[in-house]
């Protein structure tokens, strides 16, 4: 059995020539992956330890996943309930009373932060407004092009 102990093993199985409720108890709560009761012969000692590989390999990837969770946890600040929203000029009112952009509001009370472009209708209107020439092409490739500006 010199293979065994120069093993580093990441689990622990427990071994007694005999074994009361005593002995179960004080193994139960060192948390071993497995128990073996002296003699044992070859097929369960092979079958502790290939079970308490199993049981490793599922609690390490437990442990990953809670880390992966945790994390992410950290990283979601989410918006719920209703938001009372102006149907004029889109701006909401928080719970101080006081009346904010939508950007302003958003970025407050989440992670998100926000760039602003132009859709085609409103750089449409916005240079109708503004004295800007309009040509029909402008106006069909704006209209056709999915991208903001």
């Amino acid at each position: 059995m010199r293979w065994f102990r120069a093993w580093a093993w990441p689990f622990t199985i427990r071994w007694r020539r005999s074994a009361d409720d005593a002995v179960f108890r004080r193994a139960r709560e060192t948390a071993p992956f497995g128990f073996i009761l002296k003699p044992f012969d070859e097929f369960a000692l092979k079958a502790n330890i290939e079970i308490a590989l199993h049981n490793h390999r599922i609690e390490r990837d437990r442990e990953d996943l809670i880390q992966q969770l945790q994390t992410a946890l950290m990283e979601i600040k989410t918006l719920r309930g209703l938001l009372p929203i102006c149907a004029g000029c889109k701006k909401i009112r928080d719970d101080d009373n006081h009346w904010n952009r939508v950007e302003h509001y958003i970025e407050k009370h989440s992670e998100a932060t926000f760039t602003h472009g132009c859709c085609p209708a409103c750089l449409v209107k916005f240079m109708s407004d503004n004295g800007f020439e309009i040509n029909e092409d402008l106006v069909r490739k704006l209209k056709n092009s999915p991208e903001d500006f």
